[in-house]
């Protein structure tokens, strides 16, 4: 039993720990290869709209540069900006906002307020900015800035000097607007010539939508998905408590280094933080304007189907033990039923008990068994027909001694006598034929008595051989020459 269970276990923990290994790796493996693909799924569906942002602003700057005199601005700022601002920029610009009113909320460009020479304070600045107002399709146009708010420590105007500050492109964080109240980003672009700038251009597009998907986005049990900008600010999040809004990432206190090291490297797109049982898995994905969405889930989640097949496999492993030691514990009592049969009869055999044991026993098919107890019946018969025999043998030498003491008896007799006839110095010496001839037949019968009773102790001693497991008698039955002789001459 302690065999076949030992074999069971070792060889059930050898499967179940590959089952296990194997299992553990493509578990790993098809749940981060999925983080991963959500996560650049989820990252190019927002690249979509902020793609086209850009790709719509880019040809909108392309028609004003085509557009634009440089020369006419230099002669006649104030007066340029004014004719070109009524009969160039805002058909263009309206055109623009009308065949992307499904996609943007507004478009505009901004001069720069410095070039004119004749702006005062409260004037509204040159240029133009259409949008749909009310998000029902209907585009109008809406003032522009005063001239006393373009300054860069207002942050209503960091969309302006943001752009500026870059001297490229850039996109802003998600902000709401003072003017519409919308939650939007912008995407604005500086307009240089000769070095000096000449105004910034800009997209508005709404981000509720990017924001609903974020805040609903749900992985496993309790994942979810954050948005970060460029500088690992924390623009979007769940309301997790972990992740605030406005959070850096990038600070050493926040946790999040190992993440921040991973986009640096650009070598990976999964990161662990934490243990196995108690840490986080994160996946990101990179917007085409830099903004990096990410996935968080916690460890134990990700391993939960794991913890499953492991339970599983333990449970199965457990099973197949108990039923392998239950179907031991059978089989050991049905291997062990001619063992304690053969032991019950060879106790009897040891106790002298030599007669027959006529106890039925069924074994089936165990035909080692019932080879065993034929070979034990088969020492006992041996045995029994040992005892019998020592015993006949025993019995004639008792007889042959009692003869032999009456022959010897009478042989006394018949010599006293015949010393009584024949004494010596007595001058005639008479001796009777009837005396010689009765000594010599006892001499004979006693010669007779000593032979048989020397062929007794010789059968006896065989048979002793026998009894006693001699290794040098020879078997019963048998004449083995001198070799019982041998083993008995000591006695």
């Amino acid at each position: 039993m302690v065999v076949v269970m030992l074999c069971a276990s070792v060889l059930s923990a050898a499967v179940g720990g590959l089952v296990l290994y194997q299992s553990s790796k493509v578990v790993e493996q098809n749940v981060y290869r999925n983080l991963e693909l959500t996560a650049d799924n989820y990252a190019s569906i927002f690249s979509d709209s902020t793609e086209k942002v850009e790709s719509t602003l880019e040809a909108y700057l392309s028609a004003i540069n085509g557009t634009f005199d440089y020369s006419a601005l230099y002669r006649d700022p104030d007066a340029y900006l004014k004719d070109y601002q009524d009969h160039v920029l805002v058909p263009l610009t309206k055109q623009f906002a009308v065949d992307n009113r499904e996609d943007f909320l507004g478009i505009y460009f901004d001069f720069n307020p410095a070039i004119p020479r004749h702006l005062e304070e409260d004037d509204q600045t040159y240029g133009v900015w259409y949008l749909d107002r009310n998000l029902t399709g209907e585009i109008q146009r809406s003032d522009m800035e005063l001239k006393k708010n373009f300054d860069p420590r207002n942050e209503e105007m960091g969309w302006y000097y943001d752009a500026v500050e870059a001297g490229t492109g850039v996109w802003s964080k998600p902000y709401v607007d003072v003017y519409t109240g919308y939650y939007m980003i912008s995407h604005t672009v500086p307009v240089y010539y000769k070095g000096e700038l000449i105004g910034v251009a800009g997209i508005d597009m709404t981000f509720d939508s990017v924001r609903n998907i974020i805040e609903k986005f749900k992985v496993f049990d309790t994942g979810y998905a954050f948005l970060m900008s460029s500088d690992y600010d924390v623009i979007v999040t769940a309301g997790k408590k972990d992740i605030r809004q406005n959070a850096n990432l990038a600070d050493p206190d926040s946790g999040y280094l190992p993440l921040i090291d991973t986009i640096e490297k650009g070598d990976s797109k999964k990161v662990f933080i934490g243990t196995a049982t108690d840490g986080k898995v994160l996946s990101y994905g990179r917007m085409s304007n830099g903004y990096i969405f990410v996935i968080e889930v916690k460890s134990q989640e990700i391993f939960k189907d794991l913890n499953y097949i492991r339970t599983l496999v333990d449970t199965t492993i457990l099973a197949g033990i108990t039923l392998c030691a239950v179907i031991a514990y059978f089989l050991g009592r049905y291997l062990a039923k001619p063992v304690d049969e053969a032991q019950r009869r060879i106790h009897r055999l040891s106790c002298q008990d030599l007669q027959k044991d006529d106890r039925p026993v069924k074994f089936g098919r165990n035909s080692e068994g019932q080879k065993m107890l034929a070979e034990i019946e088969m020492i006992r018969t041996t045995a029994e027909r040992l005892s019998l025999s020592l015993k006949a043998d025993l019995y004639q030498e008792e007889l042959a001694q009692e003869k032999l003491e009456s022959a010897v008896n009478k042989l006394e007799i018949v010599l006293s006598r015949m010393w009584q006839n024949y004494e010596p110095g007595a001058g005639e010496k008479v001796l009777n034929d009837f005396h010689f001839e009765e000594g010599r037949h006892l001499f004979g019968q006693i010669s007779d008595l000593l032979e048989e009773l020397a062929a007794l102790r010789e059968k006896i001693k065989k048979l002793g051989g026998i009894y006693y497991l001699d290794e040098n008698a020879a078997p019963f039955g048998k004449n083995n020459g001198n070799t019982i002789e041998g083993s008995l001459k000591d006695e």
